[in-house]
């Protein structure tokens, strides 16, 4: 933690030698996050299956929003079970870590360590500043991404798609039918996220500015 608070710039400050605007821990900041994302598609371990076999069309969700089964590309055809439950486990995981996207990048625009380096309001222009000047914060964000994914795929062995297990504050209802409404809810607010989101940071990379002062700009 003392390589966020280290005063020391390890950037160069030179006025003849400007930063690249893409600098190599940056990239490989945005290659981890790919890799990360893409790894919940790879092919699930032989233990991973869940209890009991089930078509796809028998999901939690797999209807809500187009009144009848949707799968237009046919992915799900001819898919073994193990394949089907990885598909609604990578759904679930990318939707909790858009979920979680979207609250840092309005959170970005109103609040921040207090320390220079986390001034931006900009979400993308507050990571490539960190991985321009801290390097180290940067490696240490991408050894979490990694712990955090080994975990979650260790968790998954033998249970439900995306039940990790994690249940601290005690939400799940113990009546079914009241835990399937609270799995809708969680599996529609991941994928209105995982497009919002998609949104906000092509907007902050078209406008340069942060999510939120491009919203908020039409109505003053």
């Amino acid at each position: 933690l003392g390589i966020f608070t280290h005063p020391t710039r390890l950037a160069s400050t030179s006025p003849s030698a400007p930063s690249p605007p893409f600098p190599t821990m940056f990239r490989a900041l945005v290659l981890a996050a790919v890799v990360a994302s893409a790894a919940a598609f790879i092919a699930a371990p032989a233990g991973a299956r869940a209890a009991g076999a089930r078509s796809l069309k028998a999901f939690n969700g797999a209807d809500v929003e187009t009144g009848g089964f949707y799968d237009p590309l046919k992915l799900s055809d001819a898919k073994p079970q193990e394949t089907l439950d990885w598909y609604r486990a990578a759904e679930l995981k990318h939707g909790r870590v858009c979920m979680l996207a979207c609250l840092g990048i309005f959170t970005q625009s109103f609040t921040h360590f207090p320390d220079d380096v986390f001034s931006e309001t900009s979400a993308l222009a507050a990571v490539k500043r960190v991985c321009d000047e801290r390097p180290g914060a940067a490696a240490q964000i991408l050894l979490a991404i990694g712990a955090v994914e080994v975990v979650s795929l260790l968790k998954a062995e033998g249970k439900e798609p995306g039940d990790l297990g994690f249940d601290p504050l005690k939400l799940k209802p113990a009546d079914p039918e009241k835990f399937d409404t609270m799995q809708l809810r969680e599996l529609k607010n991941g994928r209105l996220a995982m497009i919002m989101s998609l949104g906000l940071l092509v907007q902050e990379a078209v406008t340069g500015e942060s999510a939120f002062t491009s919203i908020k700009a039409p109505f003053l």
